[in-house]
């Protein structure tokens, strides 16, 4: 299991259109561009496609201002719990890269066609001299 520094961090924004992408307070953002499920607190699940326009805006409105828990990746997919409840799951594609994480320092992880992860690590600043 991968974890990912989400926790704490609130979704600050959602995107407007395909491809959802949520920004968070911590100035990250979190891709998906394929199949995803979303639980809410009362346990009702819906099943989106993360490129389908109608779904990026109705899943905007159930995402906006939630505050991450854990956020971790098993087996290629990617697990975001809320700390209201509720969670959001974003399987591997078998063909696509699904989803991708980016952090304000350079941080990605990518969800490979498959579920293989491609990471990159923080980027190093610059040394003074």
């Amino acid at each position: 299991m991968t974890k990912i520094e989400l926790d704490g961090q609130t979704i600050a924004r959602v995107s407007e259109q395909s491809p959802l992408i949520l920004y968070t307070s911590g100035e990250w953002s979190v891709t998906v561009e394929s199949a995803l499920t979303f639980t809410d607190a009362g346990d009702a699940t819906r099943c989106f496609e993360g490129d389908d326009p109608e779904a990026v805006a109705a899943l905007g409105t159930l995402l906006q201002g939630l505050t991450f828990r854990a956020s971790t990746v098993e087996d290629g997919s990617l697990h975001l719990a809320f700390t209201g409840g509720g969670e959001l799951v974003a399987p591997p594609d078998p063909h696509y890269e699904s989803w991708g994480v980016t952090g304000p320092a350079g941080q990605r992880i990518v969800c490979m066609p498959g579920g293989e992860l491609a990471v990159w690590t923080a980027e190093e600043p610059p040394s003074r001299q």
